[in-house]
């Protein structure tokens, strides 16, 4: 060979097999707008590998919206959610947050978990059959996202009204976060309790 006698060849023998990585940010109130509608069609034909991560910073907003993207999370990223709280997760964003296979936060989020808020129109004899439906499926929703990281009575206070605010240790303690990034690290969040401060 003249002058390329250094040329090696590489010949491929395996496949390298690749996935697509979506990012959604969540950083405003959660309300049904026809953006959102789309992106969560396109979510809906991801590949089957394909990651989903959704960065939350938000005071939460419309239930069904919410319950809509973690039905999306839930169809086409099982096991492969990640939630991330970049500061505030608040009411239904702190459901979406719950709904990632890792959920990570930063020793300065804050999560915050309470009652739904609702109105009601309609027929009079309708409103009150309209209620009974909707506060039994809002409280089993709610109790099968937070039961398991709640006490009874930390729950009871949530339906009867009262607003249950978390910081990073409790998180990490209760198991809401699976990891905290801390100076720029990600550990997982067994280990935060170690950390000085």
């Amino acid at each position: 060979m003249s002058g390329n006698d250094d040329l090696k060849y590489l010949y491929v023998t395996d496949v390298i097999y690749t996935c697509t990585h979506h990012t959604l940010y969540i950083s405003d109130t959660i309300i049904q707008t026809r953006e959102l509608d789309q992106v969560l069609a396109g979510l809906r034909l991801a590949g089957g590998d394909d990651i989903l991560e959704l960065r939350i910073n938000s005071g939460g907003g419309e239930v069904s919206i919410g319950q809509k993207i973690i039905a999306a999370m839930a169809e086409g990223f099982q096991n492969r959610t990640i939630t991330i709280m970049d500061a505030e997760a608040s009411s239904m964003a702190a459901m979406i947050f719950l709904a990632g296979d890792k959920r990570v936060i930063y020793e300065h989020s804050l999560c915050m978990l309470h009652n739904y808020s609702a109105g009601l129109f309609g027929k009079g004899g309708e409103i009150g059959d309209r209620y009974i439906a909707t506060n039994d499926s809002m409280v089993a929703y709610a109790k099968q996202a937070v039961s398991p990281y709640l006490k009874k009575k930390e729950f009871k206070r949530i339906l009867d009204g009262k607003d249950l605010y978390l910081d990073a240790r409790q998180m990490c303690s209760r198991g809401i976060a699976t990891h905290i990034i801390v100076n720029g690290k990600e550990i997982e969040a067994g280990e935060y309790k170690n950390v000085k401060h």
